[in-house]
């Protein structure tokens, strides 16, 4: 009796090692917030440790070059990693679908006891028996009208598309890096103009100061000199914040912590000799070749398209062989030899309850989207490539002004400060050279970001923007 009890005990024992039951299934509710106004309290096991992510930290002795700026973001950059990731995925996925091109084999090996009785004489006996063997199957679909060619190329399209995009992040990690780090270049720069015009101030205060103790100035002068004074002090003060808000952003884009102290090359002061001189049209052109974000939406769309295809031979037959061999061993002794199974299986899909044609309508409707996405893409590409082919003529031209606009300033504030000093001009003359000194020095500063900026973007628009192009971009 006690052998028969066992097979009953085991299940028992399988089916309650395979479950795992917690307060949850009773008080649901304990696992959220008590009220609308209170924090929820985690448990210990939802406090997980913090990890120690692998980071490739810059040597901070040597100044870093834009190169080597955008090669530690390449390393570290989060969303590269993750697209990296998905680009694998999509791999995997469709190595899958490749496996329906090949036998499907698998092996088991079953026991089985059951009670079961026989009638002799008007006499039931009943008694346990026990039943165990290997078993063999192979199965391999023969031919199903290309239903699994449509579906591994959809998958090969849509490795195609998510490899794209894998390239599409690294330029925009690219154009976000250079613009972070011109920009950075650029605070830092225009806080050092910002100090000349504080010693422009400050010069202009001492000559007001000078001309009030003498008798020759008033005090209306001094306090006009001074409220400059004080005004540039102040945008010298703020500046300092832009920069370290411009060097977080920075390192945060390079994926790392914005705490690490690095030290960047100073922005180059060459002023460009020579403008671009391919056309708009023919950048567009290139672009529509080989923008990224454009190639992928169009594997998007042929990934779409294939899924239509795929969605419509569902409604062929396939034809099927299987394939099965094994032997059975009794309790009572000895076996059955062998047992086998060949057989050819024609599936002829008849009824699903409209799911195979709601998977037709749903393909179609993806399709329509791609297509509508890729239309989308190619506009975005034209705008793109004509608004950053013209910034760089807009930058161009006004670098070469900005230049001109310094050297103009600088020599009407000195005039001005001179003829104030023999009191042939008043003081709003010496503030008014000294205002447009101070904007000309931003004016430079912004100019000379702005044109290797829109480099930068120009070459992500036209989609040829890569690492090595980068580093060659300092000297452009």
């Amino acid at each position: 009796m006690l052998k028969h009890r066992l097979p009953v005990a085991a299940l028992i024992s399988l089916f309650l090692g395979g479950c795992y039951v917690n307060r949850a299934i009773l008080d649901p509710y304990g696992a959220a917030p008590s009220s609308p106004s209170e924090f929820w309290k985690p448990p210990k096991r939802a406090l997980a440790s913090p990890s120690d992510v692998a980071q490739t930290i810059p040597n901070t002795e040597t100044p870093l070059s834009l190169a080597e700026v955008i090669d530690i973001a390449l390393r570290n950059n989060t969303e590269t990693r993750m697209t990296w990731a998905e680009a694998r995925t999509s791999a995997a996925a469709y190595a899958q679908t490749q496996s329906s091109q090949l036998p499907q084999i698998t092996g088991d090996f079953a026991y089985s006891r059951y009670r079961t009785s026989t009638t002799f004489n008007n006499i039931v006996e009943t008694y346990w028996q026990s039943e165990w063997g290997p078993e063999l199957n192979v199965s391999y679909i023969v031919f199903d009208f290309g239903q699994r060619r449509a579906t591994s190329e959809a998958a090969r399209q849509a490795l195609y598309f998510a490899d794209w995009t894998h390239n599409r992040m690294i330029q925009t990690v690219l154009d976000t890096v250079t613009n972070n780090y011109y920009n950075y270049l650029y605070q830092k720069q225009l806080y050092v103009s910002l100090e000349a015009d504080v010693a422009n101030a400050k010069t202009t205060f001492d000559e007001a100061s000078l001309g009030l103790e003498t008798g020759v100035k008033n005090i209306s002068d001094v306090l006009q000199a001074k409220t400059q004074l004080l005004q540039r002090q102040t945008e010298l003060v703020a500046q300092q914040q832009k920069i370290v808000d411009s060097y977080a952003v920075l390192l945060s884009n390079m994926g790392v912590p914005a705490s690490t102290s690095i030290k960047l090359e100073e922005i180059p002061q060459d002023i460009p000799h020579t403008l671009i001189q391919e056309d708009t049209n023919e950048m567009i052109q290139r672009a529509l070749e080989k923008r990224a974000d454009l190639l992928a939406a169009e594997a998007n769309l042929r990934a779409a398209e294939e899924n239509v295809t795929a969605a419509k031979r569902q409604f062929f037959p396939t034809l099927e062989y299987n394939f099965d061999f094994g032997r059975t061993y009794f309790s009572e002794g000895g076996n059955d030899d062998y047992n086998l199974l060949s057989a050819f299986v024609l599936n002829i899909p008849i009824f699903y309850g409209f799911s195979l044609q709601n998977s037709v309508r749903q393909a179609k409707a993806q399709k329509e989207q791609a297509e509508a996405q890729l239309r989308q893409a190619q506009l975005q590409v034209i705008e793109d490539v004509t608004t950053a082919h013209s910034s760089v003529k807009v930058a161009f031209e006004t670098l070469g002004y900005a230049q001109g606009f310094l050297k103009s300033a600088q020599e009407q504030f000195k005039v001005a400060l001179a003829q104030y000093k023999e009191g042939t001009a008043d003081i709003l003359t010496v503030i008014s050279a000294q205002t447009a000194l101070a904007n000309a020095r931003s004016e430079v500063a912004r100019s000379f970001q702005q044109w290797f900026s829109s480099l930068a973007n120009l070459a992500y628009a036209a989609g040829t923007l890569s690492p090595d192009q980068s580093k060659n971009k300092e000297g452009s």
